[in-house]
């Protein structure tokens, strides 16, 4: 049995565009099937049409970590993957892959082993914008942490930026066929590079270059996901969010314009510990890529550039600390919030009409 010689395997960062890579794959994964290339998609759900375990899924990830035999299993399935599609490469995009180098290296050394190229696709950004972005994915907008919501400095405590020891675990991999690298954050940054590096489809790279999934909120948008989490006490997804702007509306109003908030950003201690940490980290970042032959991320330099938080974070602390902006920007927040309940039942209401319309043929629509 000859089998195809390359998987390609994206392993993130997480927060490094993972989601637009992702969507991309999964819209355009005709077009690599006609490119001799397989997507499996995050969990090796498209690895086949009929699925032999259950974490086989968008979201399946933990599942897998605790099936039985979980290695066993995924070599299995690429190994039958291969075999039934003689002649195509094949392709698996996953970003929680990059942190458990030391749990699937059984796989990739068995995959190996059968000849198969394991080439590896990764995207890393400068530590402190990574920070930024993962703060207010998981601590406002997919709060992961148990209590309330957890402010910059009590957040980065729990999870200080920082990556330089899984990097050096998959640097040193004597399994991989190739590590590519690419730069979120270079001012020439295209997210296609990545996949140019490898030769796939340039209509894939372009679309790549061009789409952006999961941005991150404007001012307002990050002020009413932050009312909202600071009610709930335990792990709080962004699904829950979308449907309770009632609770918002009636719980949060009665609260929140009496309450006299700390500070969420403590700029003194951005600008110095903060800052020190990233760039200490930086440089263990570009020591490890020097060696190897690869282009250093960014240096942030904190001693000539003063370290500077995202505008929307900003925003939020003044929201916090200023009462009178927080009187007003409530009320537009109100406002929107009426605004979006009136359009959804708005469609709600045309698409019962449809419906209606559909299980009584010839009957108008308003009538019963």
């Amino acid at each position: 049995m000859k089998l195809p010689s390359n998987l390609f395997v994206h392993i993130g960062m997480a927060k490094c565009a993972s989601s637009s890579i992702q969507h991309v794959l999964r819209e355009r994964s005709s077009e690599l099937e006609e490119n001799g290339i397989r997507y499996l998609g995050l969990n090796l759900e498209y690895a086949s049409n009929a699925r032999k375990h259950d974490w086989q899924r968008t979201g399946g990830w933990h599942s897998w970590l605790g099936s039985r035999d979980p290695i066993d299993q995924f070599t299995s399935i690429i190994l039958e993957t291969f075999e039934r599609n003689t002649g195509k490469d094949l392709l698996l995009s996953n970003e929680s892959i990059f942190g458990t180098y030391s749990f699937i290296e059984p796989a990739i050394r068995t995959l190996s082993s059968h000849g198969i190229n394991i080439v590896v696709l990764l995207v890393i950004r400068r530590p402190h914008e990574w920070f930024f972005s993962a703060y207010q994915q998981w601590a406002l907008k997919d709060k992961t942490n148990s209590g309330g919501v957890k402010n910059v400095r009590e957040w980065f405590y729990s999870k200080p930026p920082g990556y330089a020891e899984e990097l050096s675990r998959w640097l040193d991999s004597p399994y991989t066929h190739r590590l590519v690298i690419h730069q979120l954050d270079s001012p020439t940054s295209r997210l296609g590079d990545l996949f140019r590096e490898v030769n796939l489809p340039s209509s894939l790279c372009v679309a790549l270059d061009n789409t952006r999934t999961n941005e991150s909120d404007d001012s307002m948008a990050l002020i009413a996901r932050f009312l909202y989490q600071r009610l709930q006490d335990g792990r709080s997804p962004p699904s829950r969010f979308v449907f309770a702007e009632k609770s918002l509306a009636s719980n949060a109003i009665n609260t929140l314009l009496e309450d006299r908030m700390k500070p969420f950003i403590d700029m003194e201690w951005i600008q110095q510990e903060f800052a020190t940490h990233c760039d200490k980290q930086a440089q263990k970042i570009n020591e490890l890529l020097s060696s190897n032959g690869y282009a250093n991320i960014r240096f942030l330099d904190a001693k000539q550039k003063p370290l500077i938080p995202p505008k929307n974070l900003i925003d939020l602390d003044s929201y916090i600390v200023d009462e009178d902006t927080r009187t007003l920007e409530l009320i537009s927040i109100l406002l929107d919030i009426c605004q979006s309940q009136n359009a959804r039942l708005n469609q709600l209401s045309k698409r019962v009409q449809q419906l209606e319309s559909s299980a009584h043929p010839g009957t108008p629509p308003d009538c019963p």
